[in-house]
């Protein structure tokens, strides 16, 4: 071993060359001490300072081998607190590089499940159309329930005419004290004319064929025309599947302009109903939904004048803003408060 450190620990090995005569010579005088003394019968001082010389040397001698003893010891464990301390530092410098590492990629990874858990939702939204089961519909009409994106009274065309039938999905359970609770779909009709039809149940394991048969057979016993110009219901599945999209879509912000509120109903491909208002999807024109007169203003208030719509938008044909006055009047009159008069509107 060369360099400081091997001279440190030369000096602090124990020179046994010069131990041991140095020890010799102690114990020498300590003997002649005792010889002159006892066996010789000598008087005076020289008995008394070979003792005190030969045992001031030997106590030296041990004090020399404790020192060095004791700096070999320190030295030893010095090392080897050094030794952990640079084992410890190589471990935390690594730990801290694969952090720092992780750091990197953390956004990676967000993303990465971000993006996993959008595939995972186009596909389910995917299958509203391509399966037509319970699962396929409940499953992702439940998740966009749960997080926001639809309302409560979530809805779909179910007729090519804007003023036609509409139809309410609804996720619900059926109570049953065996099992807590049967889940099941609503699918109720609903006409902008006051028309009725009482709803039916879709549930697990029934085939949609099945379904939209007794819903026919309900608007037939309503004296409905259940034609497809009244309910088409390839169009009410396409219409749903659609809806359910832009709904999530606008959750994730991947809308040119996101919804205002939870989605209440897709009209086309410019207007939607939400629980904010009417709503176009292709600039700022927005009506909301407090300047529509509640039934229960009209009790607090006889003297409330009847709602008078403004002028359709550039644009917009007059019978289809008609139409949209008219189903927004009736969407949102069914909400508690009082009428607001025309302020908000945005057209």
């Amino acid at each position: 071993m060369t360099g400081p450190q091997g001279e440190e620990e030369q000096r602090a090995v124990i020179r046994w060359g010069a131990f041991l005569p140095v020890c010799l010579v102690g114990m020498a005088l300590t003997a002649l001490s005792i010889a002159t003394s006892v066996a010789w019968n000598w008087q005076g001082i020289w008995p008394s300072v070979f003792l005190e010389f030969g045992a001031t040397i030997l106590l030296g001698a041990l004090l020399y081998i404790g020192q060095r003893s004791f700096i070999q010891v320190v030295r030893r464990e010095t090392r080897t607190v050094v030794q952990n301390l640079g084992a410890r530092a190589d471990a935390l410098e690594e730990r801290i590089g694969e952090q720092a590492a992780r750091i990197d990629t953390l956004t990676r990874e967000v993303e990465n499940a971000r993006a996993a858990r959008h595939a995972e939702e186009d596909a389910e939204l995917a299958a509203v159309t391509d399966e037509m089961t319970y699962p396929a519909v409940s499953a992702p009409l439940l998740d966009a329930e749960r997080t926001g994106a639809i309302a409560d009274s979530f809805r779909v065309r179910a007729s090519a005419d804007p003023a036609g039938m509409r139809l309410y999905f609804k996720y619900l359970f059926a109570m049953d004290r065996a099992v807590g609770g049967t889940p099941f779909l609503s699918l109720t009709p609903w006409f902008i004319d006051g028309r009725q039809a009482q709803r039916v149940s879709w549930n697990d394991g029934e085939d949609v064929a099945v379904v939209m048969a007794r819903l026919v057979a309900e608007l037939e016993r309503a004296n409905i025309d259940a034609g497809t110009a009244t309910f088409d219901p390839e169009l009410v599945f396409r219409n749903l599947r659609l809806s359910l999209s832009v709904a999530v879509r606008s959750k994730r912000g991947e809308l040119v302009r996101r919804l205002r509120g939870p989605l209440i109903e897709l009209v086309d491909d410019r207007w939607v109903f939400t629980e904010a208002g009417l709503e176009s999807r292709t600039d700022d024109r927005f009506v909301p939904a407090d300047v529509f007169p509640a039934t229960i203003a009209r009790f607090q208030d006889p003297g409330t004048p009847r709602f008078v719509p403004p002028d359709p938008p550039e644009g917009v044909a007059e019978d289809i803003w008609e139409v949209l006055m008219a189903v927004a009047e009736k969407t949102y009159m069914g909400r508690s408060g009082r009428l607001s008069g025309r302020k908000g509107f945005v057209v």
